[in-house]
């Protein structure tokens, strides 16, 4: 914000055509140990003295603290790369960007997004990106529930993540939309024989099934489910972790109508909650329902190829009480930052990196059994998992106080049953200097 000063001449000209007799008298409403209050500042910093200050304070942000938890944000490394080009002026907008002439760079790179979305997951289309993962979810289902007449319930798995759960209700609140729940098996994976036997089927719209689900967990009952979706008519909708896809069964071998997650392994820090970053892709028949914005690659009036924001009619600005979706932005940034660390990696880089991920996994949770700790959950997991052990928070405060972060405690959530229970993740970023550091600090708790 610019300063400008004024003259004295400029004050009394001012005064008088207020017809008052000071500045002071503007501000006379206002309490005056409000308008100047005593600010306790500490003495004058040098610039260096001022630097690490900063620097001391920033470090209470856990800068340092080892950190094994998931649950929906993950400590992926980012190629310096990302930042070099995400961060170059012609790029750094969260926007979108409406003036096609003036914006081919950003449009090419959304256009490129939704191209390797459609890569990675085995859709058709894609859009432009959406806030982050719990609004993509909520989006899809409001778009899945569209499809079917006359039906007005969701089926949401117990084991999808309580934050997105929670985002769901809030979107469809003012909808004829219900949540029906979906318990979950011993094993921690949604329950199928619920399915078989629910009696109001007629009235599902969609289910969503969340793979792996919140604890790590790959559904192992996946035809199961397909035969359920085929038999009743109704929208699958998966929610995925984009790491995963290089490994794991995608939609060519998944009948999935509509495919979401969250990409902030995908480039993106942690940054303490956001941004972050949804994707929503499907099947081209459904291509006008999606919501937000989609790039399209046309030619203009010269035969140059071009990209330019298409099939906007079906949002609210012109569309408005008819419309699919109120969103009518994307997150442009961090999709300049997905596309450039999907660009990085490459198709056998990001297989790659997935299985780092299921082997960093395996080894920490060989360390933690070691230690005491019990699996919650027998199954095939990716980089989280759920142990067990009966003073599991009084752990978790002890090695919070040196340093390290052991998951995050389930008791603490939405979840029954998950007392003493810990989701503990691991990353690339684990390295095995951490692990010793891990191994180390249980030996001198008691478990």
């Amino acid at each position: 914000m610019g300063f400008y000063p004024h003259s004295a001449d400029d004050v009394r000209k001012m005064v008088e055509k207020l017809r008052i007799n000071n500045v002071d008298e503007l501000f006379s409403s206002i309490n005056k140990k409000k308008l100047n209050p005593e600010i306790n500042l500490p003495e004058p910093l040098t610039e260096n003295e001022a630097f690490e200050e900063l620097k001391k304070l920033a470090n209470m942000n856990f800068s340092d603290m080892i950190c094994f938890t998931g649950a929906g944000s993950y400590d992926h490394y980012v190629p310096a790369i990302v930042d070099e080009i995400s961060g170059r002026s012609e790029f750094y907008t969260a926007y979108t960007p409406y003036q096609a002439e003036v914006s081919q760079g950003t449009l090419q790179t959304i256009y490129e997004f939704q191209s390797m979305i459609c890569a990675l997951t085995g859709m058709e289309v894609s859009n432009a990106s959406m806030y982050d993962g719990a609004s993509a979810l909520a989006e899809s289902i409001i778009v899945a529930m569209n499809q079917k007449k006359k039906s007005n319930i969701v089926l949401i798995p117990e084991n999808i993540n309580p934050d997105y759960v929670k985002v769901i209700y809030t979107y469809i609140a003012g909808l004829d939309i219900n949540v029906v729940r979906v318990p979950i098996n011993k094993n921690g994976l949604l329950d199928i024989n619920f399915l078989k036997n629910y009696q109001n089927i007629g009235q599902v719209g969609a289910l969503v099934v969340q793979n792996p689900n919140f604890f790590g967990l790959m559904e192992t009952q996946i035809d199961e489910i397909i035969k359920f979706k085929q038999e009743n008519s109704i929208m699958l909708i998966g929610v995925v972790n984009p790491i995963t896809l290089p490994v794991f069964k995608t939609a060519p071998d998944i009948d999935y109508d509509i495919l979401t997650g969250e990409a902030q392994p995908l480039g993106m820090y942690r940054s303490f909650g956001g941004p972050y970053i949804g994707f929503i892709a499907t099947k081209e028949k459904y291509l006008r329902k999606l919501p937000g914005r989609i790039v399209g690659m046309t030619d203009d009036t010269e035969g140059n190829r071009c990209f330019v924001l298409t099939l906007q009619a079906r949002e609210q600005h012109i569309r408005r009480d008819k419309a699919t979706s109120n969103i009518c932005s994307n997150q442009a940034l961090c999709a300049t930052r997905a596309a450039v660390f999907m660009s990085v990696l490459g198709k056998q880089g990001m297989k790659e990196l997935a299985f780092v991920n299921i082997q960093k996994a395996r080894e920490l949770m060989e360390i933690l059994l070691k230690k005491g700790f019990e699996l919650k959950y027998n199954g095939t997991f990716f980089n989280e998992f759920v142990v067990y052990c009966k003073n599991a928070a009084d752990i978790h405060e002890k090695l919070l106080k040196k340093g390290i972060m052991l998951g995050i405690k389930l008791e603490d959530s939405s979840f029954l049953n998950m007392k003493d229970c810990l989701l503990i993740c691991a990353t690339e970023k684990s390295s095995l200097k951490n692990f010793e550091k891990l191994e180390k600090a249980l030996d001198e708790v008691t478990i």
